[in-house]
């Protein structure tokens, strides 16, 4: 006699390791160029969510730089030496709309990198132990997705534009702090040394420069070369007159 019931196999998760590339950002610039738009949409498209996603952000940012939208900055790393970066600009509220929709549609394979195994092998336990897997990954970078983006268009967008700065002959200066600093906007060298003092004039002739655009900048924090925290300026003065 046939049994009515059958033997239903288990599904449990198992660790599984998933080899990578690591890219500097002008190497990943070039694979991401050499993309064709076709794969990028479409259910028979043969890449994976995760490249695709940074495909079409990588397009935002040729986006920026064809706008201009994107500005010099100076962070100091040690005693008598400063780090020069291009940082994206975001100051409009497509830009920022963009952020956030971006944000929203991160794929989870985007946010688990640099996880420790330990890290795995509680995900591992809680999806057993909650007897089917989990939608939504509770171990991720410890970056946000926001974090993350910023972070890719600050590093896309600072080896493109050091490259085309690098084909373009670059004004001379005869004060020293320029003519040794406007060099590590344009190389692969990007600190110089100076002094405390040199330091924090370029600094103050920096932040002069981008107050007009300050109030609707995102800032992306740098701490030791790494995305950090995001700031977003909501808040501006204004006046009320009362009758």
């Amino acid at each position: 006699m046939p049994s009515d019931t059958v033997d239903t196999p288990t599904i449990e998760l198992q660790l599984w390791e998933v080899a990578g590339l690591y890219l500097e950002p002008l190497e990943a610039v070039k694979l991401l160029q050499a993309i064709p738009l076709g794969s990028l949409t479409g259910s028979d498209a043969y890449l994976g969510g995760d490249l695709r996603f940074w495909s079409q952000v990588y397009r935002w940012s040729l986006d920026l730089i064809a706008r201009c939208k994107f500005l010099p900055t100076i962070s100091r790393q040690s005693e008598g030496e400063i780090a020069s970066h291009w940082q994206p600009l975001l100051d409009s509220a497509v830009d920022r709309s963009r952020l956030d929709k971006f944000a929203r549609q991160m794929p989870a394979a985007c946010q688990v990198w640099g996880l420790e195994i330990g890290d795995w092998e509680e995900l591992d336990s809680l999806t057993q132990n909650s007897g089917q897997p989990r939608g939504d990954c509770p171990y991720k970078t410890q970056n946000s997705p926001q974090e993350l983006l910023l972070g890719f268009l600050s590093s896309t967008i600072d080896a493109q534009v050091r490259t085309w700065a690098n084909a373009n002959s670059l004004p001379k200066f005869t004060d020293p702090l320029l003519r040794d600093w406007l060099p590590t906007l344009s190389t692969s060298i990007n600190t110089c040394k100076t002094t405390t003092e040199s330091a924090e004039r370029l600094e103050k002739a920096l932040r002069t420069w981008i107050a007009p655009v300050q109030d609707h900048l995102v800032v992306l924090s740098l701490t030791d070369g790494r995305s950090s925290i995001v700031e977003r300026n909501l808040f501006r003065v204004c006046f009320l007159l009362l009758p």
